[in-house]
């Protein structure tokens, strides 16, 4: 199952951590708690976001955060990751960072 564009607070991210935050009126109790609900049915869990800076819809993206939100994404329960891109330049780099964070991370 995966959840698409919209999923985060549309102002951006924790100033402190400089995580994406969940919506909390969509998700009240976090993202890692409807991970769980997922894989409880025997399912993956996957997000969504965009190789930019901002998601086709305005939220917060990954370009610059790559290893924050892989990190994020894998504390989440996160299994996969829908990325979007956009016609920008660099995108090939950014998925292999991408790819390269989430290899990397403490997920198994």
């Amino acid at each position: 199952m995966n959840i698409d564009d919209g999923w985060s607070l549309k102002s951006g991210r924790d100033p402190t951590t400089q995580r994406l935050l969940p919506d909390p009126t969509r998700f009240p109790n976090g993202i890692a708690e409807v991970a769980d609900e997922v894989h409880a049915l025997g399912l993956k869990f996957g997000i969504y976001s965009s190789a930019g800076t901002h998601t086709c819809a305005g939220w917060p993206a990954s370009l610059g955060y790559e290893t924050i939100d892989a990190e994020t994404w894998a504390e989440w329960g996160v299994d996969c990751e829908r990325k979007k891109e956009k016609k920008i330049l660099g995108v090939f780099s950014t998925y292999m960072r991408l790819i390269m964070h989430i290899l990397t991370s403490n997920r198994s």
